[in-house]
């Protein structure tokens, strides 16, 4: 769907000093799993260890297709500016990857999870409410639209932006200049418990206390 230039007109004028330093929740998407196990032991994956919390997605190698990158010119930096923000996005995003590549593994599956805060200092386009006026920033499926913004932006030399995450009522940041991130902080590691004959994922911070469960008829 191709975007009239007035649209990019009024969107391009909405940066403004919303925080210029202000705290982030890592999210983003690759994810390790190990071999699926034989017997009853269950599947372990163990996402966001294997890279660096902030460089990973700018690297040209690990450039992904993602809500507004097409992974073929620059990559983009994810986070949330809350703590259940970033979980739910990852579980829409753990649950895809694993119901598409063990859609007929019937034992539990384990995704253990290390959770980063990191500072951002930096001037971003701020696009929260924007979403009554163009939908497809919330799309749940369909990224044609942010990925056009996405490539207009880093072709304006934005910084990145914040909107409404489409999985809940919290707010991402999409951050598209690796300089603008630092001080990376251990906040904690989550315990997703993930069944995929069950439509409900629950999330545990303490082992054995569930933290809270997302129903994955809601993030979809």
């Amino acid at each position: 769907m191709a975007i009239p230039r007035r649209c990019w007109t009024k969107l391009s004028q909405l940066a403004r000093n919303v925080k210029q330093i202000f705290s982030l929740y890592q999210h983003c998407r690759q994810t390790f799993c190990s071999q699926v196990p034989e017997g009853e032991s269950p599947l372990i994956s163990r996402p966001f260890e294997y890279g660096v919390a902030v460089s990973y997605p700018f690297q040209a190698h690990n450039w992904q297709d993602t809500r507004f990158s097409r992974g073929d010119r620059y990559g983009v930096w994810y986070g949330s500016l809350e703590q259940e923000t970033t979980i739910f996005e990852t579980v829409y995003w753990v649950y895809k990857f694993i119901s598409d590549s063990y859609s007929d593994y019937k034992n539990p599956i384990i995704v253990e999870r290390r959770l980063f805060k990191v500072r951002c200092d930096a001037l971003l386009i701020d696009l929260r409410g924007q979403e009554k006026t163009y939908p497809d920033l919330v799309n749940r499926s369909n990224y044609t639209f942010c990925q056009q913004l996405g490539a207009f932006l880093v072709d304006q030399g934005q910084n990145g932006l914040l909107v409404k995450s489409a999985r809940c009522e919290g707010t991402n940041a999409a951050i598209f200049k690796q300089e603008r991130l630092s001080n990376v902080i251990d906040v904690c590691y989550l315990k997703y418990n993930i069944k995929l004959d069950s439509r409900v994922i629950s999330i545990e911070r303490i082992p054995g206390k569930i933290l809270f469960e997302v129903d994955i008829n809601d993030i979809m």
